[in-house]
């Protein structure tokens, strides 16, 4: 859901991907509307979230916090020239985080 800036996009993206959805998750109503989502978002206490996803991560890579390598691009033209901004200024860029040791990639 990159690029996702609401919950309408993120039906959206639902939709499109409902085909690939169905093969995890019972959609017996088909995908929950936008509303539906922003409850369930609502509901989750993102403090336990973040332990509960910190702990899966560990299980799945337990060397996660050794070395963690980071890269991050502009997008070449970019900028606007106009503006007299710089392509670093400008919002179109491309960031990753990846775990060298165990191929984890974040981005």
């Amino acid at each position: 859901m990159v690029c996702a800036e609401g919950w309408d996009d993120m039906e959206a993206w639902g939709e499109a991907n409902e085909k690939r959805l169905r093969c995890y998750l019972d959609l017996r109503n088909g995908i929950p509307g936008h509303d539906t989502i922003r409850r369930v978002f609502e509901a989750i206490n993102p403090k336990h979230l973040e332990e509960v996803l910190l702990e899966w991560i560990g299980d799945v890579c337990p060397l996660l916090g050794k070395v963690i390598s980071i890269d991050g691009k502009a997008i070449r033209g970019s900028g606007s020239v106009l503006r007299g901004q710089r392509a670093t200024a400008c919002c179109l860029s491309n960031a990753s985080a990846s775990k060298i040791a165990s191929f984890l990639l974040l981005g």
